[in-house]
């Protein structure tokens, strides 16, 4: 292969040319990315069964306590009606006290376990570190769930509620990795058009350093890795080889 002259590379001291190096494995980067939260996910669900525990053990101890209280009333409804020989509307009394008493503990129990989802809920949008992802109260991605946990909670449906926060997973990890997609492809974009210039500030913008490869017909090497490969939003494999190979020539001067 002859190299073509160039007047700007002309003379005792060569122009430096650019470092070839190494492209970035992003399929690995993205995968070891899925991998941590993965493990992330699985410790929160750990430390979230830990406190749902604690959780029923508490709300077991106040159920006894409605219980204790309920009997307590029993026995004094029965001690007044006995002592005044008024006996007629005890069985209606001592039915109230207890549908009162089933009423109260099923109320504290949902709030008890709303309270806990409620938390849930606002964890699922945060990252490992506590920093938001979406918007719990203003993203449009999470509008249906905003809609739908109101009605949920209005009609204590704890099983809907916890359905929709692992819909909110699902929704903030699809957010994360189209966020990491756009990252990368941003640092991808600034890497090329940096390359870029340094080619051509070394002057060898022109530079034909072999045949044009297999897909891009009409382009010698150095104007598919100025204009093609540096614009590729999705490079193959093949295409990183092919940058690199173009690299190390230009640094060994062929």
């Amino acid at each position: 292969m002859t190299q073509q002259d160039n007047p700007e590379l002309s003379g005792e001291a060569p122009a430096e040319q650019p470092e070839a190096t190494e492209a970035p494995d992003w399929q690995s980067r993205a995968e070891a990315a899925e991998t941590r939260a993965s493990k992330a996910e699985h410790d929160l669900s750990s430390q979230r069964g830990r406190a749902r525990q604690t959780d029923e053990w508490q709300n077991q101890l106040t159920n006894i306590g409605d219980r204790i209280g309920a009997i307590e009333q029993s026995n004094h409804a029965m001690i007044r009606a006995f002592s005044s020989g008024d006996t007629d509307t005890l069985p209606n009394e001592l039915s109230t006290i207890q549908a009162q008493s089933v009423q109260t503990s099923a109320n504290r129990a949902y709030e008890t376990r709303y309270a806990a989802l409620s938390e849930e809920l606002r964890v699922a949008v945060q990252d490992g570190e506590g920093n938001p992802i979406l918007d719990l109260y203003q993203a449009p991605e999470l509008e249906t769930v905003r809609q739908q946990w109101v009605n949920a909670h209005k009609s204590k449906d704890i099983a809907n509620l916890a359905s929709l926060i692992a819909q909110t997973h699902r929704t903030v990890r699809e957010a994360e990795r189209n966020n990491g997609r756009s990252s990368e492809q941003k640092i991808r974009s600034e890497e090329r058009n940096a390359a870029q210039e340094r080619m051509e500030e070394a002057g060898i913008y022109d530079l034909d350093t072999g045949p044009a490869g297999a897909g891009t017909t009409g382009q010698d090497d150095m104007t598919w890795f100025a204009k093609t490969y540096a614009h590729l939003d999705n490079p193959t494999p093949a295409d990183h080889n092919r940058a690199i190979k173009i690299g190390k020539q230009l640094k060994q001067g062929r």
